[in-house]
């Protein structure tokens, strides 16, 4: 995959292949980065244990309810076990919950835990000539193909309606 998007003209500061101060950069070897956030989450009350089954869940939250907008609503009943978020060391073996009282609204920002926010660069779902998404699914072709056929980094991108200047 870096090989394609280098291929492609991409280029980056740091990464799995170039090192740098964020490493590792692996989901898999950045596990307690994310244990730490799971006990901040904790340790503030904003979470909680829940021993619901998933069926359990979408029961409750299928039955009728009472409202105006007839929102499912789960039905909270692992909610007291605030407390026993911390007798937990670690989130493994039960499901975690977002405390938020009953009526109220929870809105959020991405800045959660006072981190420095990434630099990133988000581009639109690559699709067809017809609008149809690109995907596995559908047989749509990967860098890596489209390179096999000789494809040049300009003519992919411009199979995906992107300039040809990255």
């Amino acid at each position: 995959m870096l090989e394609d998007l280098r291929w492609l003209g991409i280029r980056w500061q740091e990464g799995p292949d170039v090192g740098g101060t964020f490493a590792p950069y692996r989901q898999s070897q950045r596990r307690e980065f994310y244990r730490q956030a799971w006990r901040k989450l904790g340790d503030c009350g904003a979470i909680y244990p829940c021993t619901c089954s998933r069926r359990d869940v979408l029961l409750a939250a299928s039955a009728p309810n009472e409202g105006e907008n007839d929102e499912p609503l789960y039905s909270g009943r692992c909610r007291e076990k605030i407390a026993e978020a911390r007798n937990y060391a670690e989130p493994a073996g039960v499901n975690w919950r977002f405390r938020v009282q009953d009526g109220e609204t929870i809105r959020f920002c991405d800045e959660h835990f006072g981190l420095t926010v990434p630099s990133y660069y988000h581009c639109h779902l690559v699709r067809d000539p017809d609008g149809v998404r690109l995907a596995k699914r559908h047989d749509a072709l990967s860098l890596r193909a489209l390179r096999q056929q000789d494809c040049t980094p300009d003519g992919a991108l411009a199979l995906c309606g992107f300039p040809s200047c990255i």
